[in-house]
């Protein structure tokens, strides 16, 4: 069982070899997204690559500052791809506005990734499943 992290009213940790889960619920002020921030780059620490799943059922609402902080970070993470499941139109609406700041972060050392959309979490896995797969 994976070591779950708690900040604010959510909840991450990483399933080895190489996923990370983060499962936002309420608001994410700025505070939870560096404090989300900062978790995730300890627990990727000396990783080649991740994938990141990210369960936006709970979401409420973010920040400009907060979307910006996560976008910075994800262009820094060796990201193979990036699912996200259960986001409701607000939430998508907010993941592609973090998906678009990353791309304002990218340089030359910077990784393009995939980003997917799901209704759950099973067709998520499914995926990143299928991306580990033809990555290996």
């Amino acid at each position: 069982m994976p070591e779950i992290h708690r900040i604010g009213a959510h909840i991450t940790w990483i399933e080895e070899p190489d996923l990370i889960v983060l499962r936002l619920s309420g608001d994410v002020s700025v505070e939870d997204a560096e404090a989300i921030n900062v978790r995730h780059f300890a627990l990727i620490e000396d990783r080649a690559h991740i994938f990141m799943l990210v369960d936006m059922a709970g979401l409420r609402t973010d920040t400009p500052a907060g979307r910006k902080l996560t976008s910075e970070a994800l262009t820094r993470m060796p990201l193979h791809g990036l699912a996200i499941s259960h986001a409701h139109l607000e939430a998508r609406v907010m993941a592609k506005m973090v998906i678009t700041g990353s791309e304002l972060f990218k340089t030359e050392d910077s990784g393009k990734f995939p980003v997917k959309f799901f209704d759950d979490e099973p067709a998520a896995r499914a995926w990143i499943a299928e991306r580990r797969q033809a990555l290996a």
